[in-house]
């Protein structure tokens, strides 16, 4: 899946927010890549051949993220929480637009 979020303004990015399913489930990605800057949405053949700015494995939740929440991934209120995935701060400097890749799944 593709995903292509273009912003009005150019803006720093520090940090990914995402709810995926929980870590055991077959369904949650493994991997997402993270394009910077293009001026439209990509088709797959377009994509495989660019390099990503960064790559995040998100098999298993973030370190640090689990203080406070329950093997279910839900906070004291009983909500399930957003997983933060921090950036490469220096490469998400002057961003117009990011597109998520998300390379693979555990379907079985």
């Amino acid at each position: 899946m593709i995903i292509h979020i273009p912003f009005i303004h150019s803006l720093r990015l520090r940090s990914l927010l995402i709810l995926p399913p929980q870590p055991d489930s077959h369904s949650r990605p493994t991997r997402i890549r993270l394009y910077t800057n293009l001026p439209h949405a990509p088709t797959f053949s377009d994509i495989e051949a660019m390099q990503p700015v960064q790559e995040i494995g998100i098999a298993q939740s973030p370190a640090g993220w689990q203080v406070g929440v329950d093997e279910e991934g839900r906070g004291a209120g009983g909500r399930r929480e957003v997983e933060e995935w921090p950036l490469k701060v220096q490469k998400m400097a002057s961003v117009w637009s990011i597109t998520l890749m998300i390379v693979s799944t555990r379907w079985k």
